[in-house]
Protein backbone atom coordinates (compact mmCIF):
# COMPACT_ATOMS: atom_id res chain seq x y z
CA UNK A 1 0.00 0.00 0.00
CA UNK A 2 2.83 2.34 0.84
CA UNK A 3 3.77 2.14 -3.24
CA UNK A 4 -0.21 3.71 -3.71
CA UNK A 5 0.29 5.87 -1.01
CA UNK A 6 3.58 7.87 -2.57
CA UNK A 7 1.49 8.19 -6.22
CA UNK A 8 -1.29 9.52 -4.61
CA UNK A 9 0.22 11.34 -2.33
CA UNK A 10 -1.64 10.66 1.23
CA UNK A 11 -0.90 12.98 3.68
CA UNK A 12 -0.28 10.73 6.75
CA UNK A 13 -2.59 11.88 9.95
CA UNK A 14 -0.59 13.53 12.98
CA UNK A 15 -1.79 13.29 16.21
CA UNK A 16 -3.86 15.76 17.27
CA UNK A 17 -2.51 18.26 19.74
CA UNK A 18 -4.94 17.42 23.18
CA UNK A 19 -3.46 20.58 24.96
CA UNK A 20 -5.53 23.37 23.16
CA UNK A 21 -9.00 21.40 23.82
CA UNK A 22 -7.83 21.29 27.19
CA UNK A 23 -9.22 23.49 30.15
CA UNK A 24 -6.36 24.78 32.12
CA UNK A 25 -6.94 22.56 35.04
CA UNK A 26 -6.39 19.54 33.03
CA UNK A 27 -3.27 21.31 31.36
CA UNK A 28 -1.73 21.17 34.91
CA UNK A 29 -2.40 17.65 34.92
CA UNK A 30 -1.13 16.83 31.92
CA UNK A 31 2.16 18.80 32.73
CA UNK A 32 1.99 17.00 36.15
CA UNK A 33 1.96 13.22 34.55
CA UNK A 34 4.59 14.40 32.05
CA UNK A 35 6.81 15.27 34.32
CA UNK A 36 6.03 12.24 36.64
CA UNK A 37 7.04 10.65 33.52
CA UNK A 38 10.07 11.80 32.68
CA UNK A 39 11.34 11.28 36.68
CA UNK A 40 10.85 7.56 36.02
CA UNK A 41 14.56 6.87 34.30
CA UNK A 42 15.66 3.35 33.39
CA UNK A 43 18.92 2.65 33.62
CA UNK A 44 20.75 0.30 31.05
CA UNK A 45 23.16 -1.58 31.29
CA UNK A 46 26.35 -0.79 29.39
CA UNK A 47 26.94 -3.71 26.74
CA UNK A 48 30.64 -4.75 25.74
CA UNK A 49 31.18 -4.43 22.47
CA UNK A 50 33.39 -7.35 21.70
CA UNK A 51 35.24 -7.31 18.02
CA UNK A 52 35.46 -10.44 16.68
CA UNK A 53 38.46 -10.80 14.79
CA UNK A 54 38.59 -13.54 12.74
CA UNK A 55 39.47 -17.05 15.02
CA UNK A 56 37.90 -15.26 18.50
CA UNK A 57 34.48 -16.94 18.06
CA UNK A 58 36.33 -20.44 17.18
CA UNK A 59 38.82 -20.16 19.83
CA UNK A 60 36.71 -20.66 22.73
CA UNK A 61 33.82 -23.09 22.12
CA UNK A 62 31.89 -23.08 25.19
CA UNK A 63 32.51 -23.07 29.03
CA UNK A 64 32.22 -26.22 31.07
CA UNK A 65 29.85 -26.70 33.70
CA UNK A 66 30.82 -29.69 35.79
CA UNK A 67 30.34 -30.56 39.30
CA UNK A 68 34.46 -30.11 39.33
CA UNK A 69 34.71 -26.83 37.32
CA UNK A 70 31.66 -24.95 39.88
CA UNK A 71 33.94 -25.95 42.43
CA UNK A 72 37.02 -24.92 40.88
CA UNK A 73 35.17 -21.48 39.88
CA UNK A 74 34.55 -20.86 44.26
CA UNK A 75 38.90 -20.64 43.60
CA UNK A 76 38.99 -18.12 40.83
CA UNK A 77 39.22 -21.47 38.12
CA UNK A 78 37.08 -21.93 35.39
CA UNK A 79 37.16 -24.45 32.39
CA UNK A 80 36.32 -23.82 28.87
CA UNK A 81 36.63 -26.42 26.24
CA UNK A 82 38.78 -24.83 23.40
CA UNK A 83 39.99 -25.52 19.63
CA UNK A 84 42.27 -28.12 19.27
CA UNK A 85 44.88 -25.74 17.23
CA UNK A 86 44.60 -22.99 19.90
CA UNK A 87 47.58 -21.95 22.43
CA UNK A 88 47.79 -20.95 25.43
CA UNK A 89 48.43 -17.06 24.46
CA UNK A 90 45.58 -17.41 22.06
CA UNK A 91 43.43 -18.29 24.93
CA UNK A 92 44.51 -15.70 27.35
CA UNK A 93 43.69 -13.12 24.72
CA UNK A 94 40.14 -14.48 23.51
CA UNK A 95 39.23 -15.04 27.39
CA UNK A 96 40.17 -10.97 28.60
CA UNK A 97 39.00 -9.54 25.55
CA UNK A 98 35.23 -11.55 25.98
CA UNK A 99 34.77 -11.44 29.63
CA UNK A 100 36.88 -8.25 30.33
CA UNK A 101 38.98 -10.08 33.22
CA UNK A 102 42.97 -10.59 33.70
CA UNK A 103 44.08 -14.04 33.09
CA UNK A 104 47.07 -15.07 35.34
CA UNK A 105 47.62 -18.69 34.04
CA UNK A 106 46.62 -20.89 31.55
CA UNK A 107 46.26 -24.66 31.63
CA UNK A 108 45.85 -27.05 28.99
CA UNK A 109 44.47 -30.62 28.91
CA UNK A 110 44.23 -32.68 25.19
CA UNK A 111 41.61 -35.49 25.62
CA UNK A 112 41.47 -38.39 22.70
CA UNK A 113 37.87 -39.26 21.97
CA UNK A 114 36.97 -42.87 22.79
CA UNK A 115 36.47 -45.74 20.53
CA UNK A 116 33.22 -46.96 20.74
CA UNK A 117 31.37 -50.06 19.16
CA UNK A 118 27.90 -49.78 17.50
CA UNK A 119 25.11 -52.80 17.21
CA UNK A 120 26.46 -53.74 14.02
CA UNK A 121 29.92 -54.09 15.42
CA UNK A 122 31.11 -50.93 13.58
CA UNK A 123 33.68 -48.86 15.43
CA UNK A 124 33.29 -44.97 15.39
CA UNK A 125 35.53 -42.90 17.31
CA UNK A 126 34.18 -39.47 19.10
CA UNK A 127 35.95 -36.51 18.63
CA UNK A 128 39.02 -35.18 20.22
CA UNK A 129 38.51 -32.14 22.58
CA UNK A 130 41.12 -30.16 24.55
CA UNK A 131 39.97 -28.17 27.94
CA UNK A 132 41.46 -24.91 29.20
CA UNK A 133 41.59 -24.03 32.96
CA UNK A 134 41.72 -20.46 33.08
CA UNK A 135 42.87 -18.89 36.71
CA UNK A 136 41.81 -15.54 37.00
CA UNK A 137 44.08 -13.09 39.16
CA UNK A 138 42.41 -12.45 42.79
CA UNK A 139 38.90 -10.80 43.67
CA UNK A 140 37.82 -10.92 39.81
CA UNK A 141 35.10 -13.82 38.60
CA UNK A 142 33.16 -14.47 35.62
CA UNK A 143 29.43 -15.29 35.77
CA UNK A 144 28.93 -17.81 33.95
CA UNK A 145 26.40 -19.85 35.76
CA UNK A 146 23.10 -17.59 37.00
CA UNK A 147 21.17 -19.18 39.57
CA UNK A 148 22.33 -22.87 39.86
Amino acid sequence: MSLLDKIFKKKKEKPKNLGKRLKKGKKEDLKRKEEGKSKKVKVKKKKRKISLTPGIACTVRTPLITEKATFLSEKGQYVFEVERKSSKRRIKEVIEKIFSVNVEKVRVINIKGKVKKYRSRAEGKRRDRKKAIVTLSEGEKIELFEGI
